[in-house]
Parts: structure tokens; sequence; C-alpha cells
């Protein structure tokens, strides 16, 4: 993905990969943190963002479809309740 990402968008869409995961990584960070009712959101997240990344490695997991519609599907989910409980 990170191969793909680059030789298609160049560095410009290399950073701003990097800068989603990294978004989310902090988000999923505050939202794990202490006396927060809605941690799950936070850790749901997370391992959706390490699949990602590690998965990304070997295969470019963004040209598919279905894929990036779950990816965003609970991103949002989780997004939402960070905004919701803020």
């Amino acid at each position: 993905m990170y191969l793909f990402t680059l030789a298609i968008s160049g560095l410009a869409g290399l950073s701003a990969l990097f800068f989603i995961f990294y978004k989310i990584l902090s988000l999923s960070k505050h939202l794990i943190g202490p006396l927060r009712r809605d941690r799950i959101f936070g850790f749901l997240a997370l391992s959706v963002l390490i699949h990602f990344m590690v998965a990304g490695l070997t295969e470019s997991l963004l040209n598919i479809h279905v894929l990036i519609s779950t990816f965003a599907f609970i991103m949002g989910v989780s997004v939402r309740e960070f905004k919701a409980n803020s």
C-alpha cells in the first residue's frame, strides 16, 4: 500500500496517508483514555488502524472498495462517538 501510494501520488500522497493514520492514532489514544465510557470505540478504531497498517505492508488495501468502505464506516462511527461525547 505504501509503495503503491508513493508511486501513484508521490510524496504528497504518502504524507497524506501517514497523516490520516496519525490522526486516527491520536484520536484512538484520546478515546482509550481513563474514565471514558466509550473506550470500546477507541479500541475498535485502533485495532482497525493496526490491521490496515500491517496488512498494507503486503497488499494495497485501499484499492478494494469493500475494505475501504468498511474502514471509512468504522472510523466514522468512532469519530462520531468522539465528537458527540467531547
